[in-house]
């Protein structure tokens, strides 16, 4: 009852970069997060396509290089990074978060109302409102990253 058991492999693809090439895309992730801006799906694309064109290794990439199928196996080899939705936050916002920032607007609001009557003060805030609109937008960024 023993007979030979022939195994067959598949040999794997080539792959487009060495890892030092896709750690080094990773890199680039981790270091616009860390400054305040995720990749989008696009930027990171067109990120990997300028990778590839300027890659020492002259292997023939495929016209649409790289597509969505490959952008989201490459996240997947990474454990490291993740897509998530991004919030709806602009750069200046951001900026203008600062500690010095909000005490300063503070600071300058107090000089500002002390120079009216209470009956002409009224209040309102931004609820339901967004200037850059309602849908938020799926970013990579690293894990353990608030995502902006």
């Amino acid at each position: 009852m023993t007979e030979p058991v022939t195994i067959t492999a598949k040999s794997s693809p080539i792959p487009y970069f060495s890892s030092a090439e896709e750690n080094g895309i990773v890199d680039m992730v981790t270091y616009k997060a860390k400054h305040g801006t995720c990749m989008t799906i696009p930027e990171l694309r067109w990120y990997v396509s300028e990778v590839a064109r300027r890659s020492p290794q002259r292997q023939k990439f495929p016209p649409k290089f790289p597509n969505r199928g490959w952008i989201y196996r490459f996240i997947n080899r990474h454990p490291a990074i993740s897509t998530r939705k991004g919030q709806v936050l602009d750069t200046k916002r951001i900026q203008n978060s600062m500690e010095e920032n909000v005490r300063f607007y503070y600071n300058n609001s107090k000089k500002e109302i002390e120079k009216y009557s209470p009956e002409r003060i009224f209040n309102c805030d931004e609820t339901g409102i967004t200037a850059q609109g309602n849908t938020s937008i799926r970013v990579v960024c690293p894990k353990g990253v608030r995502v902006i």
